[in-house]
């Protein structure tokens, strides 16, 4: 990430449709992910997070690719694909890609951009091993889990 700041800092601004979160955001949309941490830990969590400016259709995540990355809806839908099949539509402040990045393993689906204006945050594992306290990878984890947990709840209904 920081060679992408350096050809900035040397060429100019640059619009590849990809950002780095700005961390003046005051929207609670990632309170799912960043609950319960301290604005420092929070801090941690984002400051490597990219954002990503989509448009309908564009391929977020692909069903194959491994698990280093994770991410949220920031604005708009994004549909979960199995093949062709619509298996979930998740909106404003809705976590995707955890599971491959939970288990360390290849996706099982798409995650496809559904409407104009989707944005979206991506995490990668990396971001989360950087955090600097015990207790604050702790929490992000916990938080990962309620996820998921509600999930395989919902599920069971």
């Amino acid at each position: 990430m920081h060679w992408f700041r350096h050809f900035e800092a040397d060429e100019g601004p640059i619009d590849p449709g990809i950002a780095f979160f700005s961390a003046d955001d005051d929207r609670e949309i990632h309170a799912q992910l960043t609950r319960g941490l301290s604005d420092r830990g929070r801090e941690e969590v984002l400051r490597n997070a990219m954002e990503i400016a989509c448009r309908p259709g564009d391929t977020v995540l692909q069903a194959g690719d491994g698990g280093r990355f994770m991410g949220f809806v920031l604005d708009g839908i994004v549909e979960v694909r199995v093949g062709e099949r619509v298996v979930a539509m998740l909106g404003e402040g809705e976590l995707f890609g955890e599971i491959a990045v939970v288990l360390d393993a290849n996706r099982s689906a798409d995650v496809v951009a559904a409407v104009d204006g989707t944005r979206v945050l991506t995490l990668s594992r990396n971001c989360v091993k950087r955090i600097g306290r015990a207790s604050a990878r702790v929490q992000l984890w916990q938080n990962i889990s309620k996820v998921l947990a509600i999930r395989v709840n919902r599920g069971n209904e």
